[in-house]
């Protein structure tokens, strides 16, 4: 946001029930007054005028409760249970049925994981400042014991504690850059406990009782869990070698891209499988690989044994592989492979492949859509929210699980979780009861829907730009409104109308918002509003009240019409003076009207600040704090009633409610 007029970058549309703009240009406006075929609106007003200053009336306490389902990295199975990390996501199978953990800070993510039994299992990922345990059910986090540190390795010894290898990295915002020498600690559930001589040490992992280490210049050595000397064995893995794969005392797996290194009692073998995307090794002793080399249609899973690579069958592409006591194998990732478009999740997704060996079987063990990337989020209520996606599927949040809906959504509207008003993005209205999409029966043949909005489920409004008008004419502006009983056309005279077109309003006076003017309407009458700035366009629109309706502008200034008068609203509330940013606009005047900004590249700091949101509730603008660990560029958004908050930032979902 803008405290002028010049300058800024080009802001968002409207979040909350607004949405994707139009791409048609515009080609210049004109209006007169007209009076509509229904007055439809009610005549209450329940107005307030702007002031400056006052505090807001609430304390936020934000959670990261609900995540994305990111890409499966690491897998574990014993053919009857199974665990999977990815993302901020941990699934853990029973035998019987999928349990999603979904984590919360201030561990935003994992990406391996060391498990003892089903139960009993550790997780992290590299730039963790923790571990977490999973216990039972139970997630439990444990600090590292050096803080600025990359974790390199994480694996458990016979007794079910944890060892991770660190490499402390403090922040470094200009180069050169460096980290400082690996270190490796057990904890024992109480303290942690740190083994000598690992500064040479870039991965590690453990069977009966011993260390296997691989070092930074692919030197590969053993040690006894007691911290005795390493012995360092004949060369044989080379620089590219990045992973390590114990079998026993005397038996490891060495990988590095495609190459492989397998030593067993003092002797190494080598080999490659081209493409190779993840590597695990199974009881017996063998190693065994999802791979998928340049201009295959398809994943292929195989082994590496006595006889070299045995491609087993075709699978879906994946990021990790796990094999358990018997015959059956897991693959786990996201995204679709040409040969096997049933599996076209983009999230995360877990296949179980049998028959091994006659002809591979590959069937769906979990799978999950991508939760998040929204460009706008609606929530009725505090306990739901729908997601609208660019181009993808508008996912729903309800009884505590995503759902991913039947199409894409523009914009959404509605008092319930139950049933919502809704404008695809092919512009048709629909309704979405308990999840389910259906077309509404609307009057006007190709409307060219944008919007909708409303005040009452007998007193909802959508507007658009219909191709060709009822005289013939393009690009009509369009608004109707729904009684409860039957849509009444209730359009402006206003022509050549194309770009970003929004709606919003009052219990008394609804505004409509196209590129170049705002236009009121009083439930009988439409007028033009003046302009602050006739030649520069409008993105947003938002109304607390009849006298104090916002406007973003494509310099991200913050505009308010005080009920006769444009004003920069910087220039009204002292508080604004400074705030800058590309800006968003969201809310109603049960919630407050909220401006979101993200930081500037001149303003950039490395120290996890989120950005700013402010809201306006009647008496002045208030600026909220955002929870540490929320990225940058986060969309956010109020629940309609004003009892929740949420917000994406590419990650996770937050939300935040009233503190007790």
């Amino acid at each position: 946001m803008a405290t002028g007029t010049a300058g800024g970058t080009e802001a968002d549309d409207g979040t909350a029930s607004t949405t994707s703009p139009s791409t048609s240009e515009s080609a210049g406006e004109e209006s007169t007054g007209s009076t509509s075929t229904s007055a439809g609106l009610d005549e209450s007003t329940g107005e307030s005028s702007p002031s400056t200053g006052g505090p807001s009336e609430v304390d936020w306490c934000w959670s990261g409760t609900w995540t994305d389902a990111n890409v499966v990295t690491d897998l574990w199975t014993d053919d009857t249970h199974a665990l999977a990390a990815g993302g901020s996501s941990i699934l853990a199978f029973d035998g019987r049925t999928w349990v999603h953990h979904r984590l919360e800070v201030p561990l935003p993510s994992v990406s391996m994981l060391a498990v003892s039994a089903f139960d009993d299992a550790w997780f992290t990922s590299p730039h963790a400042g923790q571990i977490v345990h999973l216990s039972g059910d139970e997630l439990l986090g444990v600090e590292l014991p050096v803080d600025e540190v990359r974790v390199l390795s994480l694996c458990v010894d016979s007794e079910g504690f944890p060892w991770v290898l660190l490499r402390p990295s403090p922040p470094c915002t200009l180069g050169p850059c460096s980290e400082g020498p690996s270190q490796l600690f057990r904890y024992d559930g109480d303290t942690w406990s740190e083994t000598e001589d690992a500064e040479w040490l870039e991965q590690v992992d453990i069977a009966d009782d011993t260390i296997w280490g691989l070092g930074t210049a692919g030197e590969v050595g053993t040690a006894g869990l007691d911290g005795g000397p390493w012995q360092l064995l004949p060369l044989g893995a080379g620089g590219l070698a990045n992973e390590v794969h114990a079998v026993s005392a005397t038996e490891t797996w060495i990988r590095g891209g495609d190459d492989w290194w397998h030593y067993v009692d003092g002797q190494w073998a080598q080999g490659s499988v081209l493409g190779s995307r993840a590597m695990t090794v199974g009881a017996d002793g063998n190693s065994w690989w999802v791979a998928m080399p340049i201009e295959s249609e398809f994943a292929t899973l195989g082994s590496v044994g006595e006889d070299g690579w045995v491609p087993e069958g075709n699978v879906p592409d994946a990021a990790a592989v796990a094999v358990g006591n018997g015959d059956e194998v897991l693959v786990g990732g996201r995204g679709e492979t040409g040969a096997f478009p049933v599996f076209g999740n983009e999230g995360l997704y877990v296949h179980r492949v049998t028959n091994l060996d006659a002809s591979a079987t590959v069937t769906t063990e979990f799978a999950l859509d991508d939760v998040g990337d929204f460009f706008d989020m609606f929530a009725p209520q505090a306990e739901t929210v729908l997601g609208l996606r660019p181009n993808r599927r508008a996912q729903l949040l309800e009884d505590g699980g995503w759902a991913t809906l039947d199409t894409d959504f523009l914009s959404v509207w509605g008092t319930s979780a139950d049933a919502l008003w809704a404008v695809s993005g092919d512009r048709r209205l629909l309704r979405i009861v308990d999840g389910v999409t259906t077309p509404v029966d609307f009057p006007v043949e190709d409307p060219g829907l944008i919007a909708v909005w409303g005040t009452a489920d007998d007193d909802v409004f959508v507007c658009g730009v219909r191709t060709v008008g009822q005289a013939g004419v393009s690009n009509e502006l369009l608004v109707a409104h729904w009684d409860g009983n039957q849509w009444h056309d209730v359009s402006p005279d206003l022509q050549n109308v194309g770009g970003r077109i929004d709606m919003h309003g009052t219990d008394s006076h609804l505004y409509v918002k196209t590129p170049l003017g705002v236009y009121r309407w009083d439930g009988s009458v439409w007028e033009s509003t003046a302009s602050l700035s006739p030649f520069v366009e409008l993105y947003a629109i938002r109304a607390y009240s009849t006298e104090a309706v916002f406007v973003l502008d494509a310099n991200d200034t913050l505009l308010v019409l005080d009920g006769s008068t444009w004003s920069v609203a910087a220039d009204v509330w002292p508080e604004l003076a400074g705030v800058t940013g590309p800006a968003r606009l969201f809310g109603n005047a049960t919630a407050g009207i909220y401006l979101s900004l993200s930081m500037s590249l001149s303003g950039f700091q490395d120290d996890g600040s989120p950005d700013e949101l402010w809201v306006y509730q009647g008496e002045g603008w208030t600026q909220l704090e955002l929870p540490e660990g929320l990225h940058r560029g986060a969309r956010i958004s109020v629940a309609e009633d004003g009892s929740a908050l949420w917000a994406e930032d590419g990650s996770r979902v937050w939300n935040a409610r009233p503190c007790e």
